[in-house]
């Protein structure tokens, strides 16, 4: 690499950084930011995730920020500093697309791909939000680069598999990661000629005995406190949609559309078996990566049942290694068939100055910072700890919540095909919620209900009715909610408008 590579790979790390800090403030936060915080702040009160806290996650990176959430402290700006907390693991995820790049190929190709893959715009979005979803890829792009990094012996696959393990406890879309290494290892080594030994069977033993060690762990931890079966309940039973003939929507999409991202990956694989056998072990390391990166696409596609972006975050990075691989067989290619000397190096340079102009053009200097952070100082003055605050998905973070539910997409989906029973408004009227953090995306049934017993105060909804008032005319009205936290109501007063007339506080049973 030449001295003005190098300098381009400096500087452009300096401004990633800076991107990487800017955006800590300027991006909106997802609602799944606050709603991991309020699983983390369960632990952090003595509640045990899963028995009293709703979460469809495996726990490690809950269990891991709990300290970090317990020094820092209940502040409504809990999501930035926590954002924080993600990046070293983004820096540890481009650091080991490096080393992947490296090993499989060179050290040029792992410089520009770990820079295509810090400033592709999802990636770099994704990555800096606080989520499950950052420790996941991290901790999945390092069982790859312990696994590619030397001899593949028994000892590298047991330390392999124990990062895999780590993976699996921190979300169970790990299992997605596992098929693809299966899949792609043993078509590796059947292309590699490889008999059956005594080796493979040591290989099987200690990835077995490495991806158990740390889910066993937390098995047993949970096991200890009663906890399996709402843990069971909350990881596999909800996120495999009951209900719903799971069987029948991975035999249709297996035969869908993506299914054919492999019939491409397939030529690719024939045409690059001549260089690989030549190659030797670096040659059957690069086939087996290409294999992880070809078919992650389309089993995630076939086999798990609902697709966000975020789920795409471990495949994300391994593209740029093939494609700046792929510029530069193209340039020898030029150069060796045609004589034409092509800067190949500039093309991955260009697309490095075009990711960083996206991401500045997304989040622009200057950007006013999300308004969340209001709405919780709101609702923070007008509840006291302990008292209970409906909302979405935990998204309040520091008070709980009448429902035991998390009312995302997967629970939206039980309740609409008569899965779930949705019991938020008997438990607002059980626990007297007398504040609300409205989301359209309440059932319809829930957000009448609100729209008729709640008022809007500040940035929030506070228990009452607004009331038409006339001269000598009497009232009719219903008190869905008696004998209420009052708290909340008084402390709304001031705030409220004189023309509103709020009975939330009133005594007197349902009409």
């Amino acid at each position: 690499m030449t001295g003005l590579e190098w300098l381009f790979i400096g500087l452009a790390l300096i401004v990633l950084v800076v991107l990487r800090i800017h955006t800590i403030v300027s991006h909106q936060w997802n609602t799944d930011e606050p709603q991991h915080l309020h699983v983390v702040w369960g632990w952090t009160v003595g509640q045990l995730q899963y028995r009293d806290i709703f979460d469809n996650h495996t726990p490690l990176f809950h269990m891991l920020s709990a300290p970090l959430l317990k020094w820092v402290g209940e502040r409504p700006d809990i999501v930035l500093i926590m954002r924080r907390a993600m990046i070293p693991l983004f820096a540890l995820s481009l650091w080991f697309v490096y080393r992947l790049g490296a090993v499989t190929f060179n050290r040029r190709t792992g410089c520009y791909a770990m820079l295509l893959s810090g400033f592709l715009p999802v990636y770099f979005f994704r990555m800096g939000e606080y989520r499950t979803d950052v420790m996941w890829t991290a901790v999945w792009l390092g069982a790859l680069s312990v696994a590619l990094n030397g001899e593949l012996r028994p000892r590298r696959t047991f330390a392999a598999a124990l990062l895999l393990g780590a993976a699996f406890s921190v979300s169970m879309k790990s299992t997605l990661l596992v098929l693809c290494l299966g899949v792609s290892g043993i078509t590796t080594w059947q292309l590699a000629g490889r008999p059956i030994s005594r080796q493979l069977g040591q290989h099987i033993a200690a990835f077995i005995l490495g991806l158990l060690i740390v889910p066993g762990i937390i098995i047993g931890y949970f096991a200890s406190h009663g906890a399996l079966q709402p843990l069971y309940h909350c990881v596999i039973q909800h996120n495999t949609l009951p209900g719903q003939n799971l069987g029948a929507t991975i035999v249709r999409n297996l035969f869908s559309q993506p299914t054919l991202w492999l019939i491409p990956v397939v030529f690719c694989v024939r045409a690059m078996l001549p260089s690989v056998r030549r190659d030797g072990p670096q040659g059957w390391r690069r086939l087996f990566l290409f294999l992880v990166t070809g078919t992650f696409y389309s089993l995630l596609r076939g086999f798990w049942p609902v697709v966000t972006t975020q789920d795409y975050l471990p495949w994300l990075p391994l593209l740029p290694i093939f494609v700046v691989a792929g510029l530069a067989w193209a340039a020898q290619w030029l150069q060796t068939r045609k004589g034409i000397a092509v800067p190949w190096a500039l093309i991955p340079a260009l697309l490095v100055i075009g990711e960083a102009v996206w991401i500045v053009k997304d989040e622009p200097f200057g950007k006013r910072a999300d308004r969340r952070k209001d709405i919780y100082e709101s609702i923070y003055r007008l509840t006291d700890p302990g008292e209970y605050v409906l909302d979405l998905k935990g998204e309040t973070i520091f008070r709980p919540r009448p429902i035991y539910m998390a009312l995302e997409s997967l629970t939206r989906a039980q309740i609409s095909n008569g899965t779930l029973k949705d019991n938020t408004i008997p438990r607002l009227i059980e626990t007297r919620t007398a504040v609300v953090n409205y989301s359209d995306r309440f059932m319809p049934q829930t957000k009448d209900f609100i729209e008729r017993n709640y008022v809007h105060v500040q940035n929030a909804r506070v228990l009452g009715q607004r009331l038409p008032t006339g001269a000598n005319q009497p009232l009719k009205f219903q008190i869905a909610i008696s004998s209420s936290a009052r708290k909340a109501q008084c402390r709304a007063r001031s705030t409220a408008s004189q023309s509103t007339a709020h009975f939330g506080w009133m005594l007197g049973p349902m009409k």
